[in-house]
C-alpha cells in the first residue's frame, strides 16, 4: 500500500499543505435524469448515489471535502486506497445499471496527487484543479488519473492506459492523463 506520511497539519484554515490524492466524482447527465424521471424519482436516485459514494469513501479511508450536488470532492492519504475506491465506485455503479437499466447512474472520476493547500476545511491548488478537470473530461464509467498519480503506483498490479495529451481549461500546457482499467 502506498501511503503518505500522517497529516500533522490541521485543515482548518492555516494554509497547511501535505501530500494527498484528490478525487472528484460527477454523476453524468444528472440534469437530464431529473427531466426524464421527474424531481421525486431523480431525488431518490441521487440519495442512492450519495449513500453509495459515501459508504465507499469511508471504506477506503477517504475524507469528503465537499459535496457538489451531483458529485464529490474527496481526499485520500493513500494512493492505493484512492485507486481501489475509484475502481469499486465504477464497479458498484455498473452493477446498479445492470440491475436497474431504466434508471442508470453513470459516474465520472478524476484523480490527481500532490500537496494541496488546506484553508477553512477545504483544499485548493493545482492538484485539486487537475483532478476536477480530469473528472470533467472522463467519459461516463471512466476514471482518469494524472501522470503523477500513475508514477506513484509503480507497485500496483492494475493497468493504466495512456490517453492522448489533453488541453484542460486553465492549464497552460496539454496534460498527459491515464485511464484506469477496472
Amino acid at each position: 500500500m502506498i501511503t503518505a506520511a500522517p497529516n500533522k497539519n490541521s485543515d482548518s484554515g492555516n494554509g497547511a499543505t501535505s501530500f494527498r490524492v484528490i478525487m472528484f466524482t460527477d454523476l453524468a447527465d444528472s440534469t437530464a435524469l431529473t427531466e426524464q424521471l421527474g424531481d421525486q424519482e431523480s431525488a431518490r436516485l441521487i440519495v442512492h448515489h450519495n449513500h453509495l459514494v459515501r459508504s465507499l469513501i469511508a471504506r477506503f479511508q477517504g475524507q469528503e471535502i465537499k459535496f457538489t450536488g451531483d458529485g464529490f470532492h474527496i481526499s485520500f492519504d493513500s494512493v492505493s486506497d484512492s485507486i481501489a475506491c475509484a475502481i469499486t465506485l465504477q464497479q458498484s455503479f455498473a452493477e446498479h445499471n445492470r440491475q436497474q437499466p431504466q434508471r442508470p447512474l453513470r459516474l465520472k472520476v478524476g484523480l490527481s496527487a500532490g500537496c494541496p493547500v488546506a484553508v477553512d476545511n477545504d483544499l485548493f491548488g493545482s492538484v485539486v484543479n487537475l483532478a476536477a478537470r480530469l473528472c470533467q473530461r472522463a467519459g461516463c464509467g471512466r476514471i482518469l488519473a494524472s501522470a503523477r498519480l500513475k508514477e506513484l503506483c509503480s507497485g500496483w498490479t492494475g493497468q493504466f492506459i495512456e490517453q492522448p495529451e489533453i488541453v484542460l481549461k486553465g492549464f497552460a500546457q496539454p496534460v498527459t492523463a491515464y485511464g484506469v482499467v477496472w
